[in-house]
């Protein structure tokens, strides 16, 4: 009984003593709250409440001398911030135009490690540069901290045609370009745009003009080569505006003056329509996601790709996967409708990527250790190489006269002739699955050679299917002179073969 009442005694005193340290902990919080920057054990409250409208340079030393900005003569403007949002917009919200900042961050920070709110501006030349410090906490109630570029259009200052953006946001910072909730907001356009986030997203708003960019951002530099340039490390890329193109339409960029580059580390983009004309789009994706509706350009040059994720349904133009040994991994590859040619040029021996077009109108060539390629229907010339292990399976149109060649050391080979054989294909390989599919139309013959001793093959490696009749391989198969011949209708062409493994000849549907 004793011990029962001392036990229920300890419990009773220690959960008072824990209520108690609640109860200081909650008070400590109610008096920083109600006077932020103070100090309170080891933390500090912090709670901002400015909007600050900047007219003219800060100090570079305490109480040392401002500069006015005159904001018609800007040529650029630079914002530097971890987590503030970044907004470029014209409307009549304020009464001015001018560089606006925002603070109502709120949260708790360690007392030591205490950083407050404090922004730099200055100008070097015709740039005016805006560098953000936020407070840092490990609690946020509100990261709501903003800079606003804003042109009122009402006040002749500041002409967002003239001004080169540049956003460097090292954190969690959104970047927003064109249009608010204000109903007298108008089209927002710039001279070039060049933003970046480290986890942030970019949003292009429904009231971003991006065909009025003019300059790039560095012609004399092939890396600064692009008029619009938007990159987010982890976060996204969007937009809300609507494009327009035939009768195709989405959200997403038109600029047909400059080139355009879009990337990711390990982010998503997501755009229903990129048109640019002529010029190039840049995209760079080392594990994100690509998913572009529709592409129309001079070309498509993918670079830094790794392990990314690629989705394009219609691309007009040509597409290029540029990378060095061991760097195009795994990337996975899917593209409805090419209109231009694919290619992939890979010498590592880990790369591995998997490439999937449903309609490919031109020329697809795919050099790679292994992976796999997949063509639905090939209407231009087909080159693919592997030095290893690679799964390859095509399907060449009815009407495609072009010249066919499939080098495959131990993967497997799928080829399909949609109609009639009228032009030369060659296929090398070693101990691959290899399979020749033709319909009824189809009209050729088939040299089949060892790899090794370019000997004939001998009619036992030599299989033929012609749907569910019993066939004398004799028949079609020269075992002497090794070729393998079927009669369709006009055309005649001719295969190529050079493999230690098997040869399966399949009579198959034209669908």
């Amino acid at each position: 009984m004793a011990q029962g009442s001392i036990r229920k005694g300890f419990f009773f005193y220690f959960g008072l003593f824990v209520l108690l340290l609640v109860s200081v902990f909650l008070i400590c919080l109610v008096i920083m709250m109600f006077n932020p920057g103070k100090t309170v054990l080891w933390m500090k409250y912090f709670s901002g409440k400015q909007e600050i409208g900047v007219t003219h340079t800060t100090p570079v030393t305490e109480g040392g001398a401002t500069i006015d900005i005159d904001y018609s003569s800007l040529k650029e403007i630079e914002v530097n911030c971890e987590y503030a949002k970044v907004t470029v917009q014209r409307n009549k919200e304020y009464k001015d135009d001018f560089v606006v900042i925002r603070n109502y961050a709120k949260g708790f920070s360690g007392a030591k490690k205490y950083s407050p709110f404090n922004y730099k501006v200055s100008l070097q030349g015709t740039k005016l540069v805006v560098d953000i410090d936020e407070p840092n906490g490990f609690i946020y109630f509100s990261k709501d901290i903003e800079v606003i570029i804003n042109d009122c259009t009402t006040v002749d200052k500041i002409n967002l045609n003239n001004i080169a953006l540049k956003v460097n946001a090292k954190g969690s910072g959104d970047i927003y370009l064109g249009g608010t909730t204000n109903k007298d907001e108008v089209a927002v356009g710039l001279r070039s745009v060049d933003v970046s986030t480290s986890k942030g997203t970019i949003t292009l708003g429904r009231k971003f003009n991006s065909d009025s960019i003019t300059s790039a951002i560095d012609a004399n530099k092939d890396e600064d080569n692009y008029g619009i340039r938007l990159y987010t490390g982890s976060g996204s890329i969007k937009a809300v505006n609507t494009i327009v193109h035939g009768a195709k339409s989405g959200n997403g960029i038109r600029q047909t003056q400059q080139n355009v580059s879009v990337g990711t580390r390990k982010g998503r983009i997501n755009l229903g329509i990129i048109d640019l004309g002529s010029k190039t789009l840049e995209v760079k994706c080392k594990k994100g996601t690509i998913a572009v509706g529709n592409i129309y350009a001079g070309a498509v040059q993918v670079n830094d790709c790794v392990n990314g994720n690629y989705k394009f349904d219609t691309v007009s133009c040509d597409v290029t996967f540029w990378g060095t040994a061991d760097t195009i991994i795994s990337p996975i590859i899917r593209i409805n409708d090419l209109g231009g040619e694919f290619r992939l040029l890979s010498t590592g021996k880990k790369d591995a990527p998997v490439v999937n077009i449903k309609n490919a109108q031109k020329k697809v060539a795919v050099t790679a250790a292994k992976g796999s390629v997949t063509v639905s229907n090939a209407k231009g010339e087909v080159d693919i190489n592997s030095n290893a292990s690679m799964a390859v399976k095509v399907a060449i149109d009815k009407d495609n006269s072009n010249i066919i060649n499939i080098e495959n050391e131990k993967g497997s080979i799928r080829l399909k002739f949609l109609g009639v054989v009228s032009r030369s294909a060659r296929i090398v390989t070693n101990t691959s699955s290899l399979n020749i599919d033709f319909t009824k139309d189809a009209s050729f013959a088939a040299n089949c050679y060892n790899k090794d001793t370019s000997n004939a093959l001998p009619i036992s490696k030599i299989i033929i299917k012609l749907g569910s009749s019993k066939v004398d391989y004799k028949d079609y198969y020269d075992e002497k002179n090794g070729i393998a011949t079927f009669t369709g209708t006009t055309a005649k062409g001719d295969i190529t073969i050079n493999t230690n493994s098997s040869i399966n000849f399949n009579l198959v549907s034209a669908a």
